[in-house]
């Protein structure tokens, strides 16, 4: 089985450094044309089914490169974004200035730390690793698409790769709005089969 992991394209909350989290918030211009993007670059690749987080700026993503394949994109809610909580919202500098202590946290155990009245990537494993088992179960030897989030992608990487998440293998796991990463992952041990893109640290 192989599977063309995606982050959305970007939002204008993206683009000024906002906290998303559950905040439902839809492609900014440059986030549409990232998705077309990724839509030429797919376009000729044999997808046989196509997965989104249940954000509209994950299923919009989704709905674009999907269009040349003809497949219709299912969304789970498993694949949504880590609960972010009272972060939302926030740009990292207001994170600073307003949860010093979780921020220092986080940095330190981006995994087990947990945002207020939010999820850590531990709380958010579980849902994430039900909704991979689901389509590991309709797809059995194919290619999937999976359109998700920062957070979630990396929880994604973690599992397929068995890589735990600590402070630098989530820098080299997390990815940029618009990018793809093409991963197998067979019956035995699931592994990464392309270079680690390095970005940013976000929450």
């Amino acid at each position: 089985m192989k599977v063309y992991l995606v982050r959305h394209g970007e939002t204008e909350w993206n683009r000024m450094g906002r906290i998303q989290g559950w905040e439902d918030i839809p492609l900014s211009r440059e986030g549409i044309m990232q998705a077309h993007v990724l839509r030429e670059k797919l376009k000729d690749v044999p997808l046989h089914a196509v997965y989104s987080s249940d954000l509209s700026r994950a299923i919009q993503t989704a709905e674009i490169i999907a269009e040349p394949h003809g497949l219709e994109v299912i969304p789970l809610w498993g694949l949504r974004e880590a609960k972010r909580g009272l972060l939302n919202g926030l740009t990292y500098k207001e994170i600073e200035e307003q949860y010093p202590d979780f921020l220092r946290n986080f940095i330190r155990d981006p995994y087990r730390t947990r945002p207020p009245e939010g999820e850590s990537l531990e709380d958010s494993e579980q849902r994430v690793r039900q909704a991979l088992e689901l389509i590991r179960e309709e797809n059995p030897g194919k290619n999937v698409l999976i359109v998700s989030h920062a957070l979630i992608n990396v929880i994604i990487r973690s599992i397929l790769t068995g890589t735990p998440i600590t402070p630098e293998t989530y820098r080299q796991m997390f990815m940029k709005n618009g990018e793809v990463v093409e991963l197998d992952w067979p019956d035995d041990r699931p592994f990464l089969t392309g270079d680690s893109p390095r970005g940013t640290w976000m929450l």
